[in-house]
C-alpha cells in the first residue's frame, strides 16, 4: 500500500470515527430533549433564555456535524464545527468542575496548613 493510500484511509477512519462520536453524543440528547435541557440549566454558564435554544438546537447540529463527516460532504467545514463546540465542551467542563477544585484546593490546604509552600516559607 502506498503512502497515499495510507494517509487516506487513515484520513477516512478518522472521520467515521469523528462522525460515530458526533451521532451517538447527537442521538442520545435527542432521546430526551427535556433531560438535556436541565443538563445545561445545571451548569448555569448561559443566561436562562439562552438555555432552551441550545438545548434544543445542539443535539441537531451534533447530528449535522456526523452526518457531513460521515458523507465526506463540507468536511472541513463539519470538522471545524466540531472542533469548535469541543473547545466549548471544554471550556464548559472546566467552568463547571472550577468551583469543585476550588474547595477541594481549600479543604488541602485546611487540613494541611504546609501543603504546596516550600520548607523556606513561614507558616
Amino acid at each position: 500500500m502506498s503512502r497515499h493510500a495510507t494517509a487516506a484511509a487513515t484520513g477516512l477512519a478518522i472521520r467515521l470515527t469523528a462522525a460515530t462520536i458526533w451521532l451517538v453524543a447527537g442521538a442520545a440528547k435527542l432521546v430526551d430533549l427535556t433531560h438535556f435541557h436541565a443538563q445545561v440549566d445545571q451548569y448555569k454558564l448561559l443566561p436562562h433564555a439562552l438555555e432552551a435554544p441550545l438545548a434544543y438546537t445542539l443535539p441537531f447540529l451534533e447530528l449535522l456535524v456526523s452526518l457531513y463527516l460521515a458523507l465526506g460532504l463540507f468536511t472541513r467545514v463539519a470538522a471545524g464545527v466540531g472542533c469548535a463546540l469541543m473547545v466549548v465542551f471544554l471550556i464548559a467542563q472546566t467552568q463547571a468542575w472550577a468551583p469543585w477544585t476550588v474547595a477541594r484546593l481549600r479543604l488541602l490546604r485546611h487540613a494541611h496548613p504546609r501543603a504546596g509552600r516550600s520548607p523556606d516559607d513561614s507558616p
